[in-house]
């Protein structure tokens, strides 16, 4: 998941941007691979 925000009048030349992000879990979409190939490995081809 990407975020994407603008600040649009920051930073002035004496101002500084701090900008946080956290978590407490993993990554809410990981990467999962070949499903198909996984039910396969597992003997199950109807899900």
């Amino acid at each position: 998941l990407t975020v994407h925000f603008q600040i649009g009048d920051a930073p002035a030349p004496d101002e500084l941007v701090v900008a946080l992000g956290a978590s407490i879990g993993g990554r809410p979409h990981h990467r999962i691979g070949d499903r198909y190939q996984d039910l396969k490995e597992l003997g199950d081809l109807h899900g």
